[in-house]
């Protein structure tokens, strides 16, 4: 075990998919979104509203990616660098981020099952930016 209790429950919170128990901290939410990687256009992505405190994107192999990664990424992370249209637009709830970009983007978190890093690195999300 990773040193936390995981939940998964039949219906699910509003944003989240499952509830992780760590030892020492309160409940963790994780969203969890999943996408086929490809090249070029298609995006991953959650809404400003989602209640969670953790992103996993899960990428499934095709083209030059030929394993399947994880990435648990913390909420604050995600904001941060997350792509997001113009607030007067009808999708201005929405954040997200290419789909080619998150192997670069977030490798320090990938496999990050045990939830490490809720702090940011300081100058991270000025020198990874999600443009």
């Amino acid at each position: 075990m990773l040193g936390f209790l995981p939940s998964r429950f039949l219906t699910t919170g509003p944003g989240y998919d499952v509830i992780a128990q760590p030892r020492d901290l309160p409940a963790q939410r994780i969203s969890i979104k999943s996408r086929t990687f490809k090249k070029g256009t298609g995006n991953v992505g959650y809404n400003d509203y989602d209640l969670f405190d953790w992103l996993a994107i899960v990428l499934l192999p095709a083209g030059e990616l030929t394993e399947r990664r994880i990435y648990v990424i913390p909420r604050a992370l995600a904001e941060n660098l997350a792509r997001r249209d113009k607030p007067t637009s009808m999708t201005a709830a929405e954040r997200y981020f290419r789909v080619d970009q998150v192997p670069e983007l977030f490798a320090a978190w990938r496999s990050n099952f045990p939830l490490v890093g809720q702090i940011i690195p300081a100058g991270f999300a000025e020198t990874h930016v999600a443009g």
